[in-house]
């Protein structure tokens, strides 16, 4: 979580001493709270939406170990035999914010990628300088298409149980982002196809040309 950014290390150093001070005299939980910041400290730099997940997840188990309720490690961590807790409403909420983070993010890449392609589409039909340039829309389109399926998939399988997703729902997600970026390649392949037959010109047939001059 701290290889994330100065402003959310800093956040995340605050978040761990206050876990500390508020599970004194509280055995049991200041193991589990340095072993939760261990394997946060361990994300990629990049990786700023589970840090700023994991940031929103230690606040709300901080008001919880806050609480006078909470006296044995079952309430704070996982609950006994290894299976998931059932999500709070404030944990539903946070998944449901991280999911709509990732389908915004993909669909912002998606609608670049489509910019890009009709500026290419415009640039071909204009003249032979312009299809040049069309190219180069059409590569920078497929980059924005191809990095944003590529990174919701990516998150998609790293975040999918901070997300609380279901393994047929993240697999359907998945399978929607991908077609996406396959109908955006098949309607480029056939659209360019089709001006390509349109732009090049058909020789007149032999009875109809002129007799060279002598």
């Amino acid at each position: 979580m701290s290889a994330a950014g100065g402003g959310l290390r800093r956040e995340a150093l605050s978040l761990y001493r206050q876990l500390l001070r508020a599970a004194g005299g509280k055995p049991g939980f200041a193991a589990r709270i340095r072993e939760e910041f261990r394997r946060g400290a361990a994300l990629p730099p990049r990786d700023r939406l589970r840090a700023e997940f994991l940031l929103r997840r230690g606040r709300r188990q901080l008001q919880q170990l806050r609480a006078p309720s909470t006296a044995r490690m079952g309430v704070f961590g996982a609950p006994p035999g290894g299976g998931a807790a059932p999500g709070t409403s404030l944990e539903r909420a946070d998944a449901w914010l991280l999911r709509k983070a990732l389908e915004g993010g993909l669909l912002s890449w998606f609608r670049n990628g489509l910019l890009a392609t009709g500026i290419g589409v415009i640039s071909y039909v204009q003249s032979d300088t312009g299809r040049d340039a069309a190219y180069g829309f059409f590569i920078l389109g497929g980059l924005c298409v191809s990095y944003g399926a590529g990174s919701y998939l990516l998150n998609l399988v790293l975040l999918r149980r901070p997300m609380m997703l279901p393994a047929p729902t993240a697999a359907a997600n998945a399978a929607a982002a991908a077609l996406l970026a396959l109908l955006w390649l098949c309607a480029l392949s056939l659209y360019v196809g089709r001006l390509e037959v349109e732009i090049v010109p058909e020789e007149p047939p032999p009875e109809h040309r002129r007799p060279p001059e002598k």
